[in-house]
């Protein structure tokens, strides 16, 4: 009997596979020379030049795909746990015309056995464009309006080495996945007349069958389990096939295969994950669904909240206050945000093998978790909510272990700078986060800011959100909630309460003394130029002013300060209000620039990556000479 290791060979220009024996420490060159040894004996291989054949090791769960070296034995590749290598033409010429760009050209080697859809993408980046698959297809070569079929290779569409074919956008209805599609109805048909899912590819699931963009309370009640299950299946497959894998969550998956898994859940099918060939999909399927959901799982209610945490509170009181809003979320999130930040914790444990240092995993996932209502990101919130989320990642057992009810009702933004003049009392600086205690208490609250608690008068502060066990409710009036304004220092008029007649004095306070001034005396506080600097310590204030004159400054008063920008020529309220129209206008122009600067930080993501390949394979090589 032949001694060796039982290994599949693909032949995929001719669509067959045939078991062969190696010893895994004959080099590539000679296994490849033993293929065609072998196959001559039975059927010779069909190929135009013999010599331009290499060795391909497939990608598996945790691996990716690359060519083989000649000189490297088999069981560099880790051939006998693979167990498949394929026998094919290495890369070719490929000319590539852009439709939309007459005379814009590239030639790429590329594979011709790989699906046109795996190729979009690194035509994309050669000829610098924005583009997705499936939005854009391959025409046929000579065709100016046939396409090719995006989930089969240039090969299986009888394409030549050395084309030449044109990008071009996809016709609106045009559906160039049909025959994945068709297969995969026929074996949804099967799966449902036999009445099982043994070996089969997708479940049936009854009844309404949305699942992307559909609340996630809905999807609990049809399922009837604690977390969604195309979280828990997506996590559980990461976390048995793919910890170590290298780019894991950062590089991307084929788009064509996510929009196909996503179409199969929301037609009321179940796919089976062991199915999935790539990680990257899993991933790329985990994120358009957290990304797709109608409110985050950090809620829009709390946004502003956790950016204004973030933004001016202490790092080390950040972790309580954390685990206060994580409390605050619907009992249904809390159960998912707490495996998902196990989930990544878990990811970063294994840096060492899968390059994904805390830093980066957050970056991938903040945007999913922790966005505004009305907008995909804000570019300035932007290194705000990657740090909240290292945060809870790196104080993962401390947020999420040991959870007692908290003492708070609410949290509100100060208005403005509050110095106390008793132990009793609580100080804090303009735009503070503060969790209030006790707010029914006449005209003064008390609350928490740091750690540090007291009473203070509510006519400095506006409340964010209510806490309502679990479903949080916004304090703010009706309009763009969620913006992240209130928490980066842009007051809104109607986010400020009126002045109270007098404010009570607070136990223990001593009575103001004769002739001074009271808290209520002057105009109620304004709004003040989002774009103006913040003051990172507290200012002493006007020389000789009694404490107990201290009240919300005076519109023109408060302009006047220093660390404040007068907006134009403001000079009331009024006028900043008039103004204040100018500034959404540019705040829109900014956000149409938002998805600009996303594709391009992913393809930048992406570059790197290349490059860090690149850079192993070249220490590889400088190992072995």
């Amino acid at each position: 009997m032949e001694e060796g290791f039982l290994v599949q060979v693909d032949f995929p220009s001719e669509k067959i596979s045939k078991k062969m024996k190696f010893n895994l420490t004959m080099t590539v060159a000679q296994a490849r020379q033993e293929i065609i040894k072998k196959r001559s004996k039975t059927a010779p291989i069909k190929a135009p030049n013999i010599a331009d054949y290499g060795l391909f090791i497939p990608p598996s769960y945790n691996m990716m795909g690359e060519w083989m070296n000649d000189t490297d034995p088999l069981n560099y590749y880790y051939v006998e746990k693979r167990g498949v290598i394929e026998f094919k033409m290495r890369p070719q010429p490929l000319t590539i015309k852009d439709f939309e760009r007459p005379g814009v050209q590239e030639t790429l080697d590329v594979d011709y056995s790989v699906s046109v859809d795996g190729l979009m993408f690194k035509i994309s980046k050669q000829l610098n464009m924005p583009l997705d698959a499936p939005e854009y297809g391959l025409l046929k070569p000579g065709s100016d309006s046939s396409f090719l079929d995006l989930d089969q290779s240039l090969i299986d569409q009888g394409v030549p080495y050395k084309s030449t074919v044109t990008i071009r956008k996809i016709p609106e209805g045009l559906d160039l996945l049909g025959k994945a599609k068709g297969a995969l109805q026929n074996a949804v048909a099967t799966v449902t007349s036999v009445g099982t899912t043994g070996g089969g590819i997708v479940q049936k699931r009854s009844g309404d069958s949305k699942v992307f963009g559909a609340p996630m309370a809905d999807v609990l009640r049809r399922t009837g389990s604690q977390i969604v299950p195309i979280i828990q299946k997506s996590v559980d497959y990461i976390e048995k096939l793919a910890l170590d894998t290298e780019g894991i969550f950062r590089m991307s998956g084929s788009a064509a295969e996510i929009a196909a898994l996503k179409k199969q859940y929301d037609d009321g099918e179940e796919p089976i994950f062991g199915a999935i060939q790539d990680p990257h999909v899993v991933c790329g399927l985990l994120k358009l669904y957290l990304r797709e959901l109608p409110d985050p799982l950090f809620p829009y209610s709390l946004y502003d909240v956790f950016i204004g945490v973030q933004a001016y509170l202490d790092k080390n009181a950040q972790t309580k206050y954390y685990k206060v809003l994580m409390q605050e979320c619907p009992k249904e999130n809390q159960v998912v945000l707490k495996r998902l930040f196990q989930f990544m914790k878990n990811i970063v444990d294994h840096s060492s093998k899968n390059k994904m240092a805390i830093h980066n995993v957050a970056t991938v996932f903040a945007p999913n978790l922790l966005r505004p209502q009305g907008a995909d990101i804000i570019i300035e919130d932007t290194a705000a909510t990657n740090a909240i989320v290292c945060h809870i990642i790196g104080n993962y057992e401390a947020i999420f272990n040991n959870t007692g009810k908290h003492e708070f009702s609410g949290a509100a933004r100060a208005l403005s700078e509050y110095r106390a003049t008793k132990e009793t009392e609580l100080d804090f600086r303009r735009d503070s986060v503060i969790f209030v205690t006790k707010s029914d208490d006449g005209d003064w609250w008390h609350g928490e800011v740091n750690g540090r608690s007291g009473s203070f008068p509510n006519n400095y502060a506006a409340m964010l959100v209510n806490f309502t066990e679990g479903n949080p409710k916004s304090a703010l009036p009706a309009g763009p909630a969620g913006s992240g304004n209130l928490a980066r220092g842009s007051n809104r008029e109607d986010a400020t309460p009126s002045r109270p007649a007098r404010p009570a004095q607070p136990p223990g306070r001593a009575p103001l003394p004769p002739g001074a001034v009271s808290l209520t005396a002057g105009p109620s506080p304004m709004s003040i130029s989002p774009s103006a600097p913040k003051s990172n310590s507290l200012p002493k204030g006007p020389p000789n002013r009694p404490n107990a004159q201290r009240g919300p400054p005076s519109a023109n008063a408060m302009l006047a300060r220093p660390g404040y920008t007068k907006v134009g020529n403001a000079s009331s309220f009024e006028d900043v209000a008039a103004l204040r129209k100018g500034y959404e206008e540019e705040k829109k122009a900014r956000q149409d620039l938002e998805k600009i600067v996303q594709t391009l930080a992913a393809t930048v993501t992406d570059l790197k990556g290349q490059i860090a390949s690149l850079s192993r394979s070249n220490q590889d090589l400088i190992n072995k000479m």
